[in-house]
Protein backbone atom coordinates (compact mmCIF):
# COMPACT_ATOMS: atom_id res chain seq x y z
CA UNK A 1 0.00 0.00 0.00
CA UNK A 2 1.37 3.21 -0.71
CA UNK A 3 -0.46 7.00 0.24
CA UNK A 4 0.94 10.27 -1.26
CA UNK A 5 1.64 13.69 0.56
CA UNK A 6 1.59 17.13 -1.09
CA UNK A 7 1.54 20.58 0.17
CA UNK A 8 -0.15 23.36 -1.20
CA UNK A 9 -0.25 27.18 -0.41
CA UNK A 10 2.86 29.59 0.54
CA UNK A 11 5.23 28.72 3.18
CA UNK A 12 4.82 28.06 6.94
CA UNK A 13 7.05 26.65 9.39
CA UNK A 14 6.52 22.74 10.36
CA UNK A 15 5.84 21.08 7.02
CA UNK A 16 8.63 18.95 7.10
CA UNK A 17 7.74 17.66 10.57
CA UNK A 18 4.32 16.63 9.31
CA UNK A 19 6.15 14.57 6.71
CA UNK A 20 8.55 13.09 8.91
CA UNK A 21 5.23 12.46 11.24
CA UNK A 22 3.71 10.74 8.15
CA UNK A 23 6.73 8.70 6.98
CA UNK A 24 7.16 7.24 10.42
CA UNK A 25 3.90 6.54 10.91
CA UNK A 26 3.31 4.69 7.79
CA UNK A 27 6.43 2.67 8.31
CA UNK A 28 5.35 1.08 11.82
CA UNK A 29 1.95 -0.60 8.80
CA UNK A 30 4.51 -1.28 6.08
CA UNK A 31 3.01 1.62 3.80
CA UNK A 32 5.30 3.69 1.30
CA UNK A 33 4.69 7.10 0.96
CA UNK A 34 5.34 9.50 -1.88
CA UNK A 35 5.99 13.07 -1.88
CA UNK A 36 4.30 14.74 -4.75
CA UNK A 37 6.44 18.05 -5.51
CA UNK A 38 4.99 20.83 -5.86
CA UNK A 39 1.65 20.42 -4.53
CA UNK A 40 -1.40 18.78 -6.69
CA UNK A 41 0.76 19.90 -9.93
CA UNK A 42 3.04 16.66 -8.69
CA UNK A 43 0.59 14.21 -8.45
CA UNK A 44 -0.78 15.22 -12.43
CA UNK A 45 2.83 15.39 -13.71
CA UNK A 46 3.75 11.93 -11.98
CA UNK A 47 6.68 13.89 -10.42
CA UNK A 48 7.24 12.43 -6.74
CA UNK A 49 10.08 10.97 -4.42
CA UNK A 50 9.88 7.68 -2.44
CA UNK A 51 10.74 8.58 1.33
CA UNK A 52 12.90 6.24 3.24
CA UNK A 53 14.40 6.33 6.75
CA UNK A 54 17.18 7.93 5.45
CA UNK A 55 15.64 11.25 3.26
CA UNK A 56 12.92 12.08 7.05
CA UNK A 57 16.38 12.17 9.07
CA UNK A 58 16.92 15.79 9.70
CA UNK A 59 13.13 17.03 8.90
CA UNK A 60 12.34 17.76 12.30
CA UNK A 61 13.49 21.39 13.16
CA UNK A 62 13.84 22.18 9.51
CA UNK A 63 12.31 24.74 7.80
CA UNK A 64 10.20 25.20 4.30
CA UNK A 65 9.36 21.65 2.33
CA UNK A 66 11.79 19.22 0.75
CA UNK A 67 9.29 18.87 -1.66
CA UNK A 68 8.54 22.21 -2.51
CA UNK A 69 4.80 23.74 -2.52
CA UNK A 70 2.60 25.28 -5.01
CA UNK A 71 0.77 28.73 -4.15
CA UNK A 72 -0.96 28.23 -7.56
CA UNK A 73 -2.06 24.81 -9.09
CA UNK A 74 -3.42 23.82 -12.40
CA UNK A 75 -6.59 22.55 -10.50
CA UNK A 76 -7.56 26.41 -9.68
CA UNK A 77 -5.55 27.91 -12.48
CA UNK A 78 -7.40 26.16 -15.38
CA UNK A 79 -10.37 25.38 -14.10
CA UNK A 80 -12.05 24.51 -17.50
CA UNK A 81 -9.46 21.65 -17.56
CA UNK A 82 -10.45 20.81 -14.11
CA UNK A 83 -11.82 17.18 -15.53
CA UNK A 84 -8.81 16.33 -17.27
CA UNK A 85 -6.63 16.90 -13.96
CA UNK A 86 -8.89 14.97 -12.09
CA UNK A 87 -8.65 11.98 -14.55
CA UNK A 88 -5.09 12.13 -14.41
CA UNK A 89 -4.76 12.73 -10.48
CA UNK A 90 -6.88 9.20 -10.42
CA UNK A 91 -5.17 7.81 -13.29
CA UNK A 92 -1.45 8.58 -11.73
CA UNK A 93 -3.03 7.54 -8.31
CA UNK A 94 -3.84 3.95 -9.61
CA UNK A 95 -0.56 3.53 -11.47
CA UNK A 96 1.33 3.50 -8.36
CA UNK A 97 -1.25 1.99 -6.38
CA UNK A 98 -1.73 5.66 -4.49
CA UNK A 99 -4.48 4.81 -2.08
CA UNK A 100 -4.80 8.18 -0.09
CA UNK A 101 -3.55 11.68 -0.39
CA UNK A 102 -2.68 13.81 2.25
CA UNK A 103 -2.66 17.86 1.56
CA UNK A 104 -0.74 20.04 4.13
CA UNK A 105 -2.52 23.39 3.12
CA UNK A 106 -4.95 26.14 3.95
CA UNK A 107 -8.50 26.74 3.02
CA UNK A 108 -7.71 27.26 -0.94
CA UNK A 109 -6.39 23.74 -0.34
CA UNK A 110 -8.84 22.02 2.04
CA UNK A 111 -12.06 23.75 -0.46
CA UNK A 112 -10.09 21.81 -3.79
CA UNK A 113 -9.59 19.08 -1.30
CA UNK A 114 -13.50 18.60 -0.93
CA UNK A 115 -13.86 19.03 -4.46
CA UNK A 116 -11.80 16.25 -5.48
CA UNK A 117 -13.17 13.68 -2.70
CA UNK A 118 -16.45 14.53 -4.08
CA UNK A 119 -14.91 12.97 -7.33
CA UNK A 120 -13.74 9.99 -6.19
CA UNK A 121 -10.39 10.92 -5.01
CA UNK A 122 -8.96 9.90 -0.81
CA UNK A 123 -8.26 13.02 0.63
CA UNK A 124 -6.95 14.03 4.17
CA UNK A 125 -6.40 17.54 4.97
CA UNK A 126 -3.75 18.66 7.61
CA UNK A 127 -4.16 22.61 8.10
CA UNK A 128 -1.87 25.07 8.28
CA UNK A 129 -1.88 28.74 8.41
CA UNK A 130 0.94 31.49 9.83
CA UNK A 131 -2.45 33.65 11.17
CA UNK A 132 -4.43 30.76 12.66
CA UNK A 133 -7.31 31.10 10.40
CA UNK A 134 -8.55 27.86 9.22
CA UNK A 135 -11.78 27.00 11.83
CA UNK A 136 -12.71 23.64 13.46
CA UNK A 137 -9.45 23.02 15.08
CA UNK A 138 -7.24 24.94 17.64
CA UNK A 139 -4.24 26.55 16.73
CA UNK A 140 -3.50 26.00 12.43
CA UNK A 141 0.02 24.63 12.10
CA UNK A 142 2.84 27.56 11.97
CA UNK A 143 0.90 29.99 13.53
CA UNK A 144 2.92 29.80 16.78
CA UNK A 145 6.43 29.78 15.49
CA UNK A 146 4.70 33.19 13.19
CA UNK A 147 3.93 34.73 16.70
CA UNK A 148 7.55 34.28 18.27
CA UNK A 149 8.81 35.84 15.13
CA UNK A 150 7.08 38.84 15.13
CA UNK A 151 7.16 39.05 19.08
CA UNK A 152 11.25 39.19 18.47
CA UNK A 153 10.81 41.92 15.87
CA UNK A 154 8.69 43.64 17.96
CA UNK A 155 11.14 43.74 20.75
CA UNK A 156 14.08 45.03 18.36
CA UNK A 157 11.88 47.50 17.00
CA UNK A 158 11.30 48.95 20.49
CA UNK A 159 14.99 49.28 21.29
CA UNK A 160 15.20 50.90 17.88
CA UNK A 161 11.94 53.60 18.07
CA UNK A 162 12.82 54.42 21.61
CA UNK A 163 16.53 55.51 20.40
CA UNK A 164 15.81 57.54 17.30
CA UNK A 165 11.69 58.46 19.33
CA UNK A 166 9.61 58.27 16.40
CA UNK A 167 6.99 55.89 15.80
CA UNK A 168 6.94 52.19 14.01
CA UNK A 169 4.35 50.65 11.64
CA UNK A 170 5.07 47.30 11.71
CA UNK A 171 2.88 45.49 9.06
CA UNK A 172 2.39 41.88 9.62
CA UNK A 173 0.12 38.37 7.67
CA UNK A 174 -3.48 39.22 7.86
CA UNK A 175 -5.68 39.63 5.00
CA UNK A 176 -9.20 38.57 6.82
CA UNK A 177 -7.78 37.79 10.73
CA UNK A 178 -5.89 39.57 12.99
CA UNK A 179 -5.17 36.88 15.48
CA UNK A 180 -1.34 37.20 14.59
CA UNK A 181 -1.54 40.80 14.88
CA UNK A 182 -3.30 40.42 17.95
CA UNK A 183 -1.40 38.36 19.90
CA UNK A 184 1.78 39.03 18.83
CA UNK A 185 1.12 42.57 19.30
CA UNK A 186 -0.03 41.98 23.00
CA UNK A 187 3.07 39.23 23.44
CA UNK A 188 5.58 42.35 22.25
CA UNK A 189 3.72 45.45 24.01
CA UNK A 190 2.44 47.04 20.59
CA UNK A 191 1.02 50.73 21.88
CA UNK A 192 -1.20 50.31 18.47
CA UNK A 193 -2.98 46.77 17.27
CA UNK A 194 -5.16 47.54 13.57
CA UNK A 195 -6.65 44.08 12.93
CA UNK A 196 -9.39 43.66 9.98
CA UNK A 197 -12.55 42.47 12.25
CA UNK A 198 -11.86 46.49 14.40
CA UNK A 199 -12.27 48.89 11.62
CA UNK A 200 -10.58 52.15 12.73
CA UNK A 201 -10.48 55.72 12.80
CA UNK A 202 -6.66 56.96 12.06
CA UNK A 203 -7.63 60.09 14.12
CA UNK A 204 -8.35 58.15 17.04
CA UNK A 205 -5.55 56.38 16.09
CA UNK A 206 -2.99 59.21 15.80
CA UNK A 207 -4.52 60.62 19.04
CA UNK A 208 -3.68 58.04 21.01
CA UNK A 209 -0.01 58.83 19.47
CA UNK A 210 -0.24 62.05 20.87
CA UNK A 211 -1.22 61.30 24.05
CA UNK A 212 1.90 58.86 24.60
CA UNK A 213 3.79 61.21 23.40
CA UNK A 214 2.48 63.99 26.14
CA UNK A 215 2.98 62.00 28.64
CA UNK A 216 6.58 61.52 28.14
CA UNK A 217 6.69 58.48 25.92
CA UNK A 218 8.80 59.36 23.01
CA UNK A 219 8.16 56.17 20.70
CA UNK A 220 5.00 54.10 19.55
CA UNK A 221 4.75 50.68 17.85
CA UNK A 222 1.91 50.24 15.85
CA UNK A 223 1.07 47.27 14.64
CA UNK A 224 -1.00 46.41 11.59
CA UNK A 225 -2.61 43.58 10.39
CA UNK A 226 -2.21 43.97 6.32
CA UNK A 227 -5.92 43.53 6.11
CA UNK A 228 -6.88 46.25 8.41
CA UNK A 229 -9.20 49.23 6.99
CA UNK A 230 -10.49 52.44 8.32
CA UNK A 231 -14.35 53.29 9.01
CA UNK A 232 -15.94 53.57 5.70
CA UNK A 233 -13.05 51.98 3.93
CA UNK A 234 -14.58 49.77 0.96
CA UNK A 235 -11.48 47.32 0.40
CA UNK A 236 -7.80 46.55 2.13
CA UNK A 237 -5.07 48.09 0.11
CA UNK A 238 -1.93 46.56 -0.79
CA UNK A 239 0.51 48.99 0.52
CA UNK A 240 -1.62 49.08 3.89
CA UNK A 241 1.45 49.71 6.56
CA UNK A 242 2.41 52.05 4.12
CA UNK A 243 -0.30 54.47 3.55
CA UNK A 244 -1.03 53.98 7.72
CA UNK A 245 2.38 55.43 8.14
CA UNK A 246 2.32 58.10 5.91
CA UNK A 247 -0.75 59.40 7.34
CA UNK A 248 0.41 59.06 11.05
CA UNK A 249 3.36 61.35 10.09
CA UNK A 250 1.56 63.97 8.86
CA UNK A 251 -1.24 63.88 11.25
CA UNK A 252 1.10 63.81 14.43
CA UNK A 253 4.17 65.82 13.12
CA UNK A 254 6.11 62.60 14.05
CA UNK A 255 8.91 60.70 12.14
CA UNK A 256 6.73 57.56 11.26
CA UNK A 257 9.20 54.43 9.83
CA UNK A 258 7.62 51.53 8.18
CA UNK A 259 8.63 47.66 8.27
CA UNK A 260 6.89 45.00 6.79
CA UNK A 261 7.78 41.80 7.42
CA UNK A 262 6.41 39.83 4.34
CA UNK A 263 7.96 36.53 4.06
CA UNK A 264 10.01 36.36 6.58
CA UNK A 265 7.13 35.66 8.44
CA UNK A 266 6.84 32.27 7.03
CA UNK A 267 10.42 30.90 6.57
CA UNK A 268 12.42 29.37 9.64
CA UNK A 269 12.42 26.46 11.89
CA UNK A 270 9.58 25.49 13.46
CA UNK A 271 9.26 26.13 17.20
CA UNK A 272 8.63 23.92 20.07
CA UNK A 273 4.71 23.79 19.41
CA UNK A 274 4.48 23.55 16.21
CA UNK A 275 6.85 20.43 15.88
CA UNK A 276 4.40 18.62 18.52
CA UNK A 277 1.87 19.64 16.45
CA UNK A 278 3.27 18.63 13.50
CA UNK A 279 3.87 15.39 14.35
CA UNK A 280 0.33 14.67 15.97
CA UNK A 281 -1.09 15.49 12.97
CA UNK A 282 0.93 13.46 10.48
CA UNK A 283 0.22 10.30 12.52
CA UNK A 284 -3.53 10.66 13.15
CA UNK A 285 -3.47 11.79 9.19
CA UNK A 286 -2.04 8.00 8.75
CA UNK A 287 -4.24 6.71 10.86
CA UNK A 288 -7.18 8.11 9.35
CA UNK A 289 -6.34 6.67 6.06
CA UNK A 290 -6.36 3.53 7.76
CA UNK A 291 -9.64 3.86 9.03
CA UNK A 292 -10.98 4.86 5.87
CA UNK A 293 -11.94 8.73 7.52
CA UNK A 294 -11.48 10.29 3.68
CA UNK A 295 -12.88 13.96 3.22
CA UNK A 296 -11.83 14.73 6.32
CA UNK A 297 -9.30 17.41 8.23
CA UNK A 298 -7.19 16.10 11.22
CA UNK A 299 -8.04 18.82 13.71
CA UNK A 300 -5.97 19.28 17.59
CA UNK A 301 -7.65 20.96 20.51
CA UNK A 302 -5.56 20.59 23.63
CA UNK A 303 -4.95 17.24 23.90
CA UNK A 304 -7.42 15.74 21.64
CA UNK A 305 -6.92 14.93 17.86
CA UNK A 306 -9.89 14.07 15.67
CA UNK A 307 -11.04 14.21 12.20
CA UNK A 308 -13.80 16.84 11.22
CA UNK A 309 -15.58 16.71 7.66
CA UNK A 310 -13.63 19.02 5.30
CA UNK A 311 -17.21 20.70 4.08
CA UNK A 312 -17.50 22.13 7.93
CA UNK A 313 -14.06 24.17 7.02
CA UNK A 314 -14.73 25.17 3.81
CA UNK A 315 -15.07 28.76 3.67
CA UNK A 316 -15.23 29.36 7.40
CA UNK A 317 -12.41 31.23 9.52
CA UNK A 318 -11.97 31.95 13.12
CA UNK A 319 -12.20 35.81 12.97
CA UNK A 320 -11.14 38.07 16.19
CA UNK A 321 -14.46 39.11 17.93
CA UNK A 322 -15.15 42.63 19.38
CA UNK A 323 -15.30 41.26 23.05
CA UNK A 324 -12.58 38.47 22.67
CA UNK A 325 -10.88 37.92 25.67
CA UNK A 326 -7.56 38.97 24.55
CA UNK A 327 -9.02 41.44 22.76
CA UNK A 328 -10.00 42.90 26.43
CA UNK A 329 -7.16 42.55 28.47
CA UNK A 330 -5.43 44.35 25.93
CA UNK A 331 -7.75 47.49 26.41
CA UNK A 332 -7.05 47.52 29.97
CA UNK A 333 -3.21 47.18 29.07
CA UNK A 334 -3.84 50.76 27.20
CA UNK A 335 -3.74 49.40 23.41
CA UNK A 336 -5.58 51.25 21.65
CA UNK A 337 -7.72 49.73 18.78
CA UNK A 338 -8.26 53.03 16.71
CA UNK A 339 -12.04 52.21 17.57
Amino acid sequence: MRIGVIIGGSDCQGMNAVIRAVVKTAQVYNIEVLGYKGGFDGVIRNQFVRFSSDDISGLLDKGGSVIGTSAKCMLYDNPDNIEEYVTSIKKNMQMFDVQAIIAIGGDTTIKLCEYLNKMGINVICIPKSGCDEICCTGRNLGFMSTVDFVTACIDNLHTNAESNHHITVLEVMGDRVGTLALEAGVAGGADVILIPEIRYSINKVAHALLTRKNNGKNFSIVLVSEGAMEVGQEKPLSNTGEVLAEKLSELTGLPADLTVLGKLQKGGRPNAYDRILATRQGAAAVEAIRNGEFGTMVGVDGRQVYTVGLEHAVGKFKYVEENDTLVEIARKMKVCFGD
